[in-house]
């Protein structure tokens, strides 16, 4: 929820002290990164990315990736964020 309301401190505080991980999903199958990228939290993206978030996780009910919903929701510094950390375009 922290990744979807943009709140980095709190986000930092999570993995930092391990109550949460980068690449954790959640009952949506869905990554903070998938949250990040939706919601157009671009500070979140780029911690996340840097805590070893899979920039081509699949998830969510779309089975798509973090790209494809920043694209999908018109997100385009997300999108060429993502692209500039090896996002594949092809799996969107």
């Amino acid at each position: 929820q922290a990744c979807q309301m943009g709140m980095l401190d709190r986000v930092t505080t999570l993995i930092e002290s391990e109550a949460a991980t980068a690449t954790e999903r959640d009952s949506e199958n869905c990554t903070p990164l998938h949250w990040a990228a939706i919601n157009n939290h671009l500070a979140v993206a780029k911690y996340l990315v840097d805590r070893g978030a899979q920039v081509d996780a699949i998830g969510g009910d779309l089975s798509a990736t973090p790209l494809h919903w920043a694209a999908r929701t018109g997100h385009v510094q997300i999108v060429s964020f993502l692209h500039r950390r090896g996002a594949n375009p092809e799996l969107c």
